[in-house]
């Protein structure tokens, strides 16, 4: 099984022929596809999920959300990720 996880796919006709199928999903003709991550990764995430409602985690999230932004707009108009020259002699921030 892979990291990510294994994907049950559902029939087609069966899906169809579901008369809740507009709660599950809202292509008008694929089916449902359900994937479940394997347990260890799966109880990761949902302590990861919980942690995140935390007061320490927000508290600590102000700061990142602050430095994120400021990345953000210095890559996004000043161009950071591309550098003027080749090599590191001449390339600074």
């Amino acid at each position: 099984m892979s990291r990510e996880g294994r994907s049950h796919f559902f029939r087609r006709p069966d899906c169809a022929a579901c008369p809740v199928r507009s709660q599950c999903t809202h292509s008008p003709t694929s089916a449902r596809v359900l994937t479940f991550k394997p347990q260890p990764l799966y109880e990761a995430l949902a302590k990861g999920r919980v942690r995140q409602h935390t007061q320490e985690f927000q508290q600590r999230y102000v700061l990142r959300a602050g430095v994120e932004s400021s990345l953000s707009q210095g890559i996004r108009v000043f161009g950071l990720r591309d550098a003027r020259y080749r090599g590191l002699a001449k390339t600074r921030l």
